[in-house]
């Protein structure tokens, strides 16, 4: 290991560990027994862990209030919760758990143990990918969220951000169901939602109803999918709904929907 990549490896691990200048057992510069430097270590540790359940329960109680339910929170729940959300320390991933917890406590039992198991070994660019891949995603009447074909979808995606398509790795980490399901032009009626915008399977002029395909959340994505806020693009859902009628014979109309 080169002198800079052992400078940067200390300096990392003291960051970490709460020391200014991490020395390793037997440095004869160290005047501290290792006894004692654990101790001085443990502390630091939970110091920043108990900062960061703060930090999250600071932006639950913060954020918007939905309808509370009367039932009690699960404390084997928000065992785990705190368990695992403690070494969270970035400010983005602290936001979407605070939102997790924040919607769980107004609807206890939404959120699975496995979707927290599941949110915990998310890297940072995961969870940031994953939030953007949100904005494009439809939802049937059920809530449930899915993607149309690939295919379609990547190309009307990309005018409006830039990157790989995560469609494989999120189906490959159990966020994405790993079988495509069939939206027939023969299921006149069905309404699907794109935000608060809701379109319906409409007649057409071909004499065979198209189909195309969708890929539906799994049940830990379409937890998680929950926590994620983004802006909609609706010169995406215009775009890729006139692809769909073109290219695959389904037309899908906007419904003019009545504020409740």
């Amino acid at each position: 290991m080169t002198g800079s990549a052992t400078e940067r490896l200390l300096a990392a691990a003291g960051a970490v560990l709460g020391e200014e200048e991490f020395r390793v057992s037997g440095d004869p510069e160290s005047v501290e027994s290792p006894g004692s430097r654990a101790l001085a270590r443990t502390a630091h540790r939970e110091a920043k862990r108990q900062r960061n359940i703060e930090r999250i329960l600071e932006l639950a109680l913060a954020g918007p209030t939905e309808t509370e339910s009367e039932l009690p929170l699960r404390p084997d729940w928000m065992d785990l919760f705190f368990r695992l959300a403690q070494d969270v320390g970035e400010a983005e991933a602290q936001a979407f758990w605070a939102r997790v917890l924040a919607k769980e406590t107004s609807a206890p039992g939404f959120y699975s143990r496995r979707s927290l198991v599941a949110l915990s070994q998310m890297d940072e660019w995961e969870l940031a990918g994953f939030s953007e891949y949100c904005a494009f995603v439809f939802a049937f009447e059920s809530g449930w969220r899915f993607l149309f074909d690939e295919s379609l979808t990547r190309q009307e995606m990309w005018s409006y951000v830039r990157g790989n398509d995560l469609t494989q790795h999120f189906i490959g980490i159990g966020l994405l169901a790993p079988e495509p399901g069939v939206l027939s032009g023969s299921s006149r009626g069905l309404r699907v939602n794109y935000f608060d915008r809701v379109y319906e399977i409409a007649a057409t002029e071909a004499e065979n109803p198209g189909a195309v395909g969708y890929r539906k959340f799994s049940p830990t994505g379409q937890q998680l999918a929950a926590a994620v806020r983004v802006k909609p693009f609706n010169g995406y859902a215009r775009n890729l709904i006139k692809r769909v009628r073109e290219e695959c014979g389904v037309a899908l109309e906007a419904v003019e929907v009545q504020p409740s």
